[in-house]
């Protein structure tokens, strides 16, 4: 992944990350898993309430973890 940008408000990070091209990455399955393990990362912070991933459709259909 490559990390375009990240904002912070209200207690909610949103973190903008991009495929790097020719990487193989797994499936929807592993994509999850990264999700989740990108999230818990960040919300060790206390500042950290929620975490959303965009694009929305690289993490599942919600984004939102």
């Amino acid at each position: 992944f490559k990390l375009i940008s990240t904002r912070f408000q209200d207690g909610v990070l949103t973190v903008e990350l991009e495929l790097l091209p020719g990487k193989f990455y797994g499936g929807s399955c592993l994509m999850t898993l990264f999700g989740l393990e990108f999230s818990n990362t960040w919300k060790q912070f206390p500042e950290v309430k929620e975490v959303k991933l965009e694009p929305r459709r690289l993490f599942g259909e919600e984004g939102d973890i």
